[in-house]
């Protein structure tokens, strides 16, 4: 059963968080009350005296405020949505980030009032008074003032703990991928505000493309949050770039000597090792028709999330030269399932890639134009030869590396595809046809 407060006075009471759902407090002296937070569903305010009270955070979903008295009443953050507010006074008012979905306008003066984020998905307005004196009628058909005063759908993103500079800086970035991930929609940057657990970026959606604007605001800021996860692990690792760096001169001063000596009883007469390993060579697609301000910005990314997945299955002696990369594996389960997660999270981000896989004995010397240890083999050759041969998204192995004793086929889908070289490798020549495998976890 609903309360009954009607003509209650409540002038400067501190009603902060009170549950007054369908309460009927119409005619109600609620003068200067904190009411903050408050739940007001389905409450009867209306011929209520609201002035100067303060309805921050708010929720009057479904609530009657006609005839109230509005002077000086705080609404912001508040939720009005389907609220009546049929001729209400809100000159002056500060409706920034106010919910006003499916609420009724009619006959509002809405006089200097400021709407700055304010949502008006499928409002009722006949007319309002954009004077002073509430006399100068200006009348709407229907969904028309919706579409002249809506401000778009807003994105929103929270950055726990603070936005670096770093962050703000790859903002255009974060922005161009949102719109390419969802083709025929149009944003722009709006704001960086402080929030309570830290900063929130708003984007405001200008074009859906048709898509309904609510569930794609869903998909954007489900899209935007993937993608500040990954660029927040960039950072990270850029920050954490120059502490290793310092710790790495600290060792090769005092501890490489050290593991030299040993390394050395396992090296061949010209300093040289060889080891058995399954190779992995993979490339972007589409990457060379990037701007050079986009193929930075997806460098950064991709390497950002390699490299935790690299660490993880022990991924060794890595090297990325552009979007390709180079990479082997002592274990050759470990190989498969770490280019079957790559493929997965490369994915995700909205970037294609294929994958080459081969497994034999390399060689691993020290090359003088690095400064450090490089590999050769016959197996790295063919793992770079059948990359560009798997298709996009595809992680595509040679028969060598398929019928490794030690393959675990429980793992995998193994499915077997005839492909011609494009180019020769070891004893096959250019167009030879060769069996290999599609791989991917089960």
């Amino acid at each position: 059963m609903c309360a009954q407060l009607e003509g209650a006075i409540l002038q400067n009471a501190n009603l902060r968080k009170s549950n007054l759902a369908r309460t009927d407090l119409s005619s109600a002296s609620l003068r200067r009350a904190n009411l903050r937070g408050a739940c007001l569903i389905g409450a009867n305010l209306s011929h209520a005296d609201l002035k100067f009270a303060d309805l921050t955070g708010a929720d009057l979903t479904g609530a009657d405020l006609e005839g109230s008295r509005l002077n000086g009443t705080i609404f912001e953050n508040a939720t009005l949505t389907e609220a009546n507010l049929r001729n209400a006074d809100l000159r002056e008012k500060r409706l920034v980030d106010v919910t006003l979905d499916r609420s009724n306008l009619t006959g509002c003066i809405l006089w200097e009032s400021q709407r700055t984020g304010w949502s008006i998905r499928g409002v009722v307005c006949d007319h309002v008074f954009w004077d002073r004196a509430g006399k100068e009628r200006t009348e709407y058909t229907p969904g028309e003032f919706e579409r002249l005063h809506s401000e778009g759908v807003r994105v929103e993103l929270l950055y726990d703990g603070g936005i670096s500079s770093a962050e703000i800086s790859s903002l255009p970035f974060l922005l161009r991928h949102l719109e390419e991930a969802h083709e025929d929609c149009t944003l722009r940057f709006k704001s960086i505000e402080d929030a309570p657990s830290g900063a929130r970026v708003t984007f405001i959606v200008d074009e859906t493309g048709g898509a309904d604007a609510y569930a794609l605001k869903a998909k954007l800021e489900e899209e935007g949050r993937r993608c500040q996860a990954a660029l927040r692990t960039l950072s990270h690792e850029r920050q954490s770039k120059q502490q290793l760096e310092e710790e790495y001169t600290k060792l090769k001063e005092r501890i490489f000597p050290l593991l030299l000596e040993v390394a050395e009883r396992s090296l061949l007469p010209d300093g040289s090792k060889t080891f058995q390993a399954a190779i992995l060579f993979s490339d972007l697609t589409g990457f060379s028709k990037l701007g050079d301000d986009d193929r930075a910005g997806t460098l950064g990314l991709l390497r950002g999330m390699l490299k935790p997945l690299l660490s993880r299955w022990n991924g060794d002696y890595p090297n990325m030269w552009g979007d390709a990369l180079r990479v082997t594996f002592e274990d050759v389960n470990e190989a498969l399932e770490c280019a079957c997660r790559v493929q997965a999270v490369v994915t995700s981000q909205g970037f294609t890639q294929r994958i080459g896989m081969d497994q034999g004995t390399i060689t691993a010397r020290f090359n003088a134009t690095i400064d450090g240890m490089d590999i050769d083999g016959d197996a790295i050759n063919m793992a770079a030869r059948l990359e560009p041969l798997a298709l996009p998204g595809e992680v595509l192995i040679s028969e060598n590396l398929r019928y490794h004793p030690d393959v675990n086929e429980e793992r995998f889908d193994l499915t077997e595809r005839t492909v011609k070289l494009k180019k020769a490798v070891g004893d096959l020549p250019a167009d030879a046809e060769i069996t290999c495998f599609v791989v991917a976890l089960r």
